[in-house]
């Protein structure tokens, strides 16, 4: 595997943990607007993970795609110098 496609793989692996923490992050601000539904502190907190969520879903879905284009570079690489 080349290093551009390693690249790829460590951005997937970073944006994977980003999203499991903040999905632990979304739950607890959730839980806290359960028993303050009000309060704007959490519903401020709340939108701002919501776009931080959506930001690094599109950041783990870009590196995903880029990752398949890279690994079937290489493999058509692979064919020809079989060839």
């Amino acid at each position: 595997m080349s290093i551009s496609c390693q690249e790829y793989e460590l951005q997937i692996e970073k944006a994977q943990e980003t999203v499991k923490i903040l999905e632990e992050r979304l739950v607890s601000v959730r839980s806290k607007l359960d028993k303050k539904p009000e309060d704007a502190v959490y519903r401020r907190e709340l939108k701002q993970l919501t776009l931080d969520m959506k930001i690094t879903m599109n950041e783990l879905e870009h590196a995903q795609s880029k990752l398949e284009n890279c690994l079937s570079k290489n493999k058509s690489s692979l064919k020809k110098a079989v060839t």
